[in-house]
Parts: structure tokens; C-alpha cells; sequence
């Protein structure tokens, strides 16, 4: 077994209880980290709360079937790939399956060897997937999320709010006047405000916890999950004070910051563009009073 393998986490779901074992038993002996499930509502449940790569789920599940819990994995989490599971004498479509968002199937009684290797090709396309995924959401100068990063994020941390009942906030800063301040000291210099401000966001907020982003040249964000309103407005502070003291010749902040709720009636993308535009607009209102000024809406 590769090396890697330790790192990808595969959830097991079937309703089956001596199916799931004999599928975790495997899937630990080829050193993969695995979980099991019950049903749809027990696999959402993890998937709300741990980081998972590949599910592998029974076709015929009790009140949410495999088709179903595969729909709303394809929605939810758009990073894990999920293999359908399905009992040799059923029919089913193997192109169907794919269509519908499922990276493979599986026949029951699963073959060990066939399993393996199914779970080694799928291991390598998500390893690779993973790196392309940063290299494509991260800036480079920054090393931060860009803005597709940043939405990816904020999104899964929306959705994870909501479901844990707790709060995210979410902040947008500018750094006022940087063009003019890169016209009169040069890029180099601009890449030091920039950078700085980097180190400023990683040294105020949570690592591991926190995202950070960098999404137009002069402009970053925060997603600040499980915070109260006061925690958020401290955080934001200290960046804010943090720059000031930095003293950089002619620049300030503005700062736009936002609690981003979740509506079961809307998709969380429209929930998290309608939070988008809300920090835009807190920010703007920001931007209008004065230097170094936060607006902050609970």
C-alpha cells in the first residue's frame, strides 16, 4: 500500500451491519482511515463534521437510498468521491451511476482485489486533484486562498455552521490608496505591504481554524467560524491596530465585517452570494467613513 493512504478517509454506509464490517475490516487492511454509517442521515452527520475523501455506499439505503445520499454528497460536498455499492443481481447502469456523480461501483460480495485497486486509482485521482485544487485556489505571492478559495471556504464553513448551530463571521479589507503608494515606492515595496499584511492576518486570527484569502491586489478576507460577535470585532481590531502601527506612508484600511447565516429555505450558494454581498456592502459603507474604519454587522 502506498504511503499516502493513511491520509485519505473513506466512510462506509450501508445498513447491513455485517456488510459494514466486512468492508472496514478491508478497507483498514489496506491502511486506509475508515468510518461507518448506518444510513443517509448518520453519513451526513459525519460528513457535517469530519473531513472525508471517499464514501462508499450501499445502493438500496432505508428512506434515503445510495442515489439520493449521492445527490445531496454531489451538492454538499463537491471534494468527496463517493462509490456506489450494489448487489450483483441487481440492475443497474454503470454509466447512469456516473452521470448522476459517483466516481465508480462496486459489485457485492465486494472482491478484495477489486476493491483495492479501485480505492488505489481513486486515492491517486484525489491526491491530485488535491494539488491541483490548491494551486488553483491559492495566490501565489501570498501564499493564501484566492477567491475562488475563499468562496469554496466560506461555504463549507456556512453550511458547517448551520448545521452545528454556531456562528461565522466574515470580513473584507482593503488596503486604501495602495496603487498610489506602489506609483510612488515601486512594487517591491508594494510586495512588502502585502506580505506584511499576510503575517499581520496569520499572527491575529486562529490557525487551522481560520481562512485567510487574498482576493484582488489590494483587497483580503476572513472567515471567522465558531466566534460570538465580540471575538470577531476583537480579531478584527487587532489587525486593524496591528497595520496602524506598521506605519505605511499613506495607506489605511477599510473594513467590512459580516455574520454569514444559513436559510433552509435557499441553496447555500445563494446563501453565501447573499453574504458576499452584504460584506461588500459593509465594506462600502466603511470606505465612505473616514480612514482605519470597521463596520461590523451582527
Amino acid at each position: 500500500m502506498e504511503s499516502g493512504a493513511g491520509n485519505i478517509t473513506i466512510l462506509v454506509v450501508d445498513s447491513d451491519e455485517l456488510v459494514r464490517i466486512t468492508i472496514s475490516v478491508l478497507v483498514d487492511s489496506f491502511s486506509y482511515r475508515c468510518l461507518v454509517a448506518g444510513d443517509a442521515p448518520e453519513a451526513l452527520a459525519i460528513l457535517a463534521t469530519t473531513d472525508v475523501d471517499i464514501v462508499i455506499v450501499d445502493l438500496r439505503l432505508p428512506e434515503i437510498d445510495g442515489l439520493e445520499l449521492l445527490a445531496t454528497i454531489c451538492e454538499q460536498y463537491r471534494r468527496v468521491g463517493v462509490i456506489i455499492a450494489a448487489d450483483l443481481q441487481e440492475r443497474v447502469n454503470y454509466v447512469d451511476i456516473i452521470r448522476r456523480g459517483a466516481i465508480d461501483l462496486v459489485r457485492k460480495p465486494i472482491d478484495p482485489e477489486e476493491l483495492e485497486a479501485k480505492l488505489l486509482r481513486v486515492g491517486r485521482e484525489r491526491e491530485m486533484l488535491r494539488k491541483m485544487a490548491v494551486l488553483s485556489s491559492h495566490d501565489e505571492l501570498t501564499g493564501l486562498s484566492n477567491q475562488r478559495g475563499f468562496e469554496d471556504e466560506l461555504a463549507k464553513e456556512m453550511e458547517r455552521a448551520f448545521r452545528q448551530r454556531y456562528t461565522t463571521f466574515a470580513a473584507l479589507i482593503v488596503i486604501e490608496d495602495f496603487r498610489q503608494y506602489i506609483e510612488r515606492y515601486g512594487h517591491a515595496a508594494g510586495d512588502h505591504v502585502l506580505l506584511t499584511m499576510t503575517e499581520i492576518l496569520r499572527e491575529c486570527t486562529r490557525e487551522m481554524v481560520d481562512t485567510l484569502a487574498r482576493l484582488r491586489e489590494d483587497e483580503f478576507a476572513v472567515v471567522l467560524p465558531q466566534t460570538t460577535p465580540d471575538q470577531a470585532a476583537e480579531i478584527i481590531q487587532r489587525v486593524m491596530l496591528s497595520f496602524v502601527e506598521n506605519g505605511f506612508a499613506g495607506l489605511y484600511l477599510s473594513i467590512g465585517v459580516v455574520s454569514c447565516p444559513r436559510n433552509e429555505s435557499n441553496t447555500l450558494t445563494g446563501d453565501m452570494r447573499a453574504s458576499l454581498a452584504e460584506m461588500r456592502h459593509a465594506l462600502a459603507d466603511a470606505r465612505n467613513d473616514g480612514k482605519n474604519c470597521v463596520i461590523f454587522r451582527s
